[in-house]
């Protein structure tokens, strides 16, 4: 289902959002607009992906909504027709994601294939559909969302940690393989941040107990992986305990950081 609004749409640069409707999806929506970016914002649920156009409509950016499942490989290629068939997506933003608290085994199996559909397929799908443009053309920014959870092991939540290490790494990857075309990605990984996620994953009383400190803003956030990718850095980690965190991580055994994690 798609919406479209404003006659100069197309005379804009586009971008793509994934997970738009709220939390750092929305921010780097309204950090696009405010940058004349003609913002196109996926998710999976219209009511919230409405409201957040309405917003964007208030403060007088261009935008439109496609509502999809990214799990889904059917909708992902219904979506890749759409706008494979329009002018091209010059700004990818694979934020959408999803994970669920509880041990490996005991959670049913297709919780797990449905966060790495989402987490990992998705955004790797996304990147060959309007990747290849971008090379072609010599010119474009992808942000994938990864997460601090990408460096370390997630005993309890262990598919969401391993599909946020595949972005990373998928990430890095491609960011060296598109480097002569002078196509930037940057994998972004925020630390715990102020969104729906952790209701979504059933984990919100963890979020609770975090210390106000540790808590970070997703507009923040949005704005810092913006300005990273457009200096071409190949990750972003916003706040300064996040990237100390990660320095500790790759410094210490992965079975005492497996071990501190499931503490």
């Amino acid at each position: 289902f798609l919406i479209s609004v404003g006659e100069e749409d197309y005379l804009r640069k586009n971008a793509l959002v994934t997970g738009a409707s709220s939390g750092i999806g929305l921010e780097l929506a309204l950090e696009l607009g405010a940058r004349g970016y003609h913002v196109v914002c996926i998710a999976s649920g219209e009511a919230k992906l409405v409201k957040a156009i309405q917003l964007l409509h208030n403060k007088g950016y261009s935008a439109e909504y496609y509502v999809c499942d990214l799990s889904k490989l059917a909708e992902r290629r219904g979506l890749i027709a759409e706008f494979s068939n329009r002018d091209p997506i010059h700004f990818l933003a694979n934020n959408a994601g999803v994970g669920m608290l509880g041990p490996f085994l005991e959670v049913d199996y297709t919780t797990h294939q449905n966060i790495c559909s989402l987490n990992i397929d998705a955004v790797q799908h996304l990147c060959h559909a309007f990747g290849k443009t971008m090379q072609d053309n010599r010119y474009g920014y992808i942000i994938n969302v990864a997460s601090v959870a990408g460096f370390i092991p997630g005993p309890d939540m262990a598919s969401y940690f391993a599909s946020k290490a595949a972005v990373i790494s998928f990430s890095l990857a491609l960011r060296e393989e598109l480097k002569s075309s002078s196509v930037h990605v940057t994998a972004l990984c925020p630390g715990i941040t102020k969104t729906s996620f952790f209701e979504r994953a059933q984990c919100q009383q963890n979020f609770l107990k975090a210390p106000s400190f540790l808590i970070g803003d997703a507009r923040v956030v949005a704005r810092d992986a913006i300005n990273a990718v457009i200096k071409n850095e190949a990750i972003c980690i916003p706040g300064k305990l996040n990237k100390i965190a990660v320095r500790l991580a790759k410094a210490l055994p992965s079975q005492w950081l497996s071990a501190l994690s499931h503490r």
